[in-house]
């Protein structure tokens, strides 16, 4: 890695808060909340490396994340994966490790997702959600009757939520 920790740090910083803050989706902070005032447990998983997401998740508030995990040596980078690569087959397994830890015992789980690549966790999903969908997810929830929502262009978090929860929970 030809660049220090110090600066990688540096520029994750100004990555995030230049490029990620500004394209947040409008109504996501407010759907975040209502799920966090119901007392529901928030967790993101990802595929992306974790040392992109982190701040991401702490931007939105959001304490529990599973992550593709970049390999650390002896305070660097190596650009390898350290342990189960959170893609494909990998995310059932994290979620499932995930899971196993907890005290607490989740009675229904609601799955929010954009892309056709998280059907596997959706479809384990009490209410699966598709949010700004790829064409195949999209298809694939019209199919389902699963709800489709928007969480741009001026979109309310806390309507999508009392409307994906009301009649489901």
């Amino acid at each position: 890695i030809e660049h220090p920790t110090s600066t990688m740090l540096a520029l994750r910083k100004r990555f995030v808060s230049e490029c990620i803050a500004p394209i947040v989706a409008p109504a996501a902070p407010s759907l975040i909340a209502a799920h966090r005032e119901r007392g529901d447990a928030l967790l993101i998983i990802t595929a992306t490396n974790s040392f992109v997401t982190t701040p991401i998740a702490e931007l939105l508030g959001i304490d529990d994340l599973l992550a593709t995990d970049p390999e650390f040596v002896d305070g660097n980078y190596t650009g390898a994966i350290a342990g189960i690569p959170c893609f494909q087959d990998g995310k059932i397994t994290r979620l499932d490790n995930w899971l196993a830890e907890q005290t607490q015992r989740f009675e229904k789980v609601w799955g929010y997702s954009d892309s056709h690549n998280d059907l596997p966790l959706l479809e384990r999903s009490d209410f699966p959600v598709a949010v700004d969908p790829d064409t195949k997810l999209q298809d694939v929830a019209t199919e389902r009757d699963w709800p489709i929502v928007s969480l741009r262009n001026g979109a309310d978090g806390a309507q999508i939520f009392r409307e994906v929860t009301s009649s489901k929970s």
